[in-house]
């Protein structure tokens, strides 16, 4: 706790929580660079999912993690760590598998395609990997493009 009230410095900042989860998803989603923050703000189910105000803009996240003292940044580290590591299984298998998340308008990337649900609604075709026998999912891929049955995983 110590570590987030040191960070808060304007009342129009965003909470901390939105700051870390936007750079978490990112991650997951394969992001590399603070720059694909921003392929996370284009889908706006995002922050309702996940219970945000917003996905926040890379310089936000950035602005963040230089204002974190090291020491506290690697002491918060370790200790949020710990459980996560304890979750896991002694093996680790991930099962890969996809979905389908159907969009209404016309976001960027969306096309039609296999949507059983919804047939011939625009829809993204995300790639997951979740650990067996747990509900973490550490790898979210998106893909953009038109994928089907089939299709190979790009």
């Amino acid at each position: 706790m110590r570590l987030i009230t040191t960070l808060l410095r304007s009342p129009n900042a965003a909470p901390v929580y939105d700051v870390l989860q936007s750079f978490i998803l990112t991650a997951l989603a394969d992001g590399r660079r603070f720059s694909h923050i921003e392929r996370m703000r284009e889908d706006p189910t995002i922050p309702e999912i996940f219970g945000l105000e917003a996905v926040v803009s890379s310089d936000t996240v950035r602005r963040f993690f230089q204002s974190v003292d090291p020491s506290l940044g690697a002491e918060w580290i370790a200790r949020n760590a710990k459980p996560l590591w304890r979750a896991l299984p002694e093996v680790v298998i991930l099962d890969w598998d996809s979905t389908v998340q159907p969009k209404y308008g016309h976001q960027e990337g969306a096309r039609v395609g296999y949507n059983p649900s919804k047939p011939g609604r625009r829809s993204f075709h995300p790639l997951l990997a979740v650990v067996a026998r747990t509900r973490m999912c550490p790898v979210y891929r998106f893909r953009p493009r038109r994928y089907g049955d089939g299709d190979p995983v790009a």
